[in-house]
């Protein structure tokens, strides 16, 4: 194994392990700062380990397709259920579940590029960036808690979510986890360089973020590349109308093919292809229901942002019910209480207040979320 570089991400004090080649933290520092970053990363692999309070973790169902395939269906599979526009949004896949579902991370593109600018500041590249819930222990039908500047939560194998600290055990008595596992925050970059090489993740570094290999090629080499492709350039200008008919037609035919064989294996009994985008939406509307844990993870994690973003709000009680999250809350003034609810519909989200009354200057209020 190569020796890593892993870091915690915080843009003022990032903290560091290295890791060697047999598995052992061998250097390590919380909460230190960034100077030393590129003679640490020499011939090393850089591990990024990001906010996951940045980053959705969810699970969709795609049809059997190469990876490359699957990736490039997964922003129009999950589009429904985000609120910004997939154009804004970088996706990143995991590994297939055991209900078939495939595990994604969602993260804005404006965050990536300023994750990788930061990096560069720092003169380093990563190899990886990897969601700080993923970073977490795994063990099956437990949570583990790491409670850093917020409480971050590692529930399943490929999912997790951040919340503010204050509002965690309100979470933790309406989702009644089996058993959590809090991780000691004094010295817990120890902790996570050790168990990050061991437990499942999603590397965000995929698509057009994949590292490069740098190559040095001899120069002779590189000559004749330039000369071939010169060459096929040439041919290319009197081939090209007969060359991209032939490329179109045989695109056609692998669409229709591929078109017929996930027909088939959603309609066996079908003799003939007869509507297909109809009759998959049909399935698709059938299937809606099993969306309802990743709605509620996406409005657990907006709801957290939102409390993290206002101060003295207070949750109390939650309940999820036909995709929609009723919250009881306390906030010291109604001020509190409107940044946050202000909050919410800035992320596009449906706020309905069922009550809400005054008792000094403190609000206690109900409302709905959609």
């Amino acid at each position: 194994m190569q020796e890593r570089l892993i870091i915690y991400l915080d843009t003022d004090h990032p903290s560091w392990a290295v890791v060697n080649a047999d598995g052992v933290v061998a250097q390590h520092a919380c909460r230190d700062d960034a100077i030393g970053f590129a003679q640490l990363a020499e011939n090393r692999e850089v591990w990024l380990i990001v906010p996951v309070e940045d980053v959705l973790l969810t699970s969709v169902q795609l049809p059997h397709l190469s990876r490359s395939k699957r990736l490039q269906a997964i922003p129009f599979a999950l589009e429904d259920e985000l609120i910004d526009e997939v154009e804004t949004l970088h996706f990143a896949m995991g590994d297939t579940l055991a209900d078939g579902n495939v595990s994604v991370a969602v993260v804005s593109r404006e965050k990536m590029q300023a994750w990788v600018a930061l990096l560069q500041s720092w003169q380093i590249e990563a190899d990886q960036f990897i969601p700080a819930s993923l970073a977490l222990p795994y063990e099956e039908n437990s949570w583990y808690v790491l409670m850093e500047k917020v409480a971050i939560v590692r529930t399943s194998l490929w999912q997790g979510f951040a919340c503010d600290q204050a509002n965690l055990p309100q979470i933790l008595d309406w989702m009644t986890p089996p058993k959590v596992i809090y991780l000691s925050s004094e010295n817990f970059i120890y902790d996570l360089a050790q168990q990050v090489t061991r437990t499942p993740f999603i590397n965000l570094l995929q698509g057009v973020y994949t590292k490069k290999k740098s190559t040095l090629p001899h120069i002779h080499k590189l000559w004749k590349i330039t000369a071939y492709t010169a060459a096929v350039w040439v041919g290319l200008l009197f081939l090209y109308p007969i060359v991209s008919y032939f490329i179109l037609k045989s695109q056609e035919s692998a669409i229709e093919y591929q078109i017929a064989q996930i027909y088939k294996r959603n309609f066996p009994q079908a003799s003939s292809v007869v509507a297909p985008k109809l009759r998959m939406q049909e399935k698709l509307q059938q299937q809606e229901g099993q969306a309802g844990e990743n709605r509620l993870l996406t409005l657990l994690g907006q709801v957290g942002k939102g409390l993290s973003t206002a101060h003295n709000v207070k949750l109390k009680r939650l309940d999820f019910q036909n995709n929609q999250l009723t919250l009881e809350l306390t906030a010291a003034t109604p001020d509190n209480f409107s940044l946050f609810t202000d909050y919410l519909t800035q992320q596009g989200l449906s706020v309905k207040q069922q009550s809400a009354n005054l008792a000094g200057t403190q609000i206690n209020a109900v409302i709905e979320i959609e």
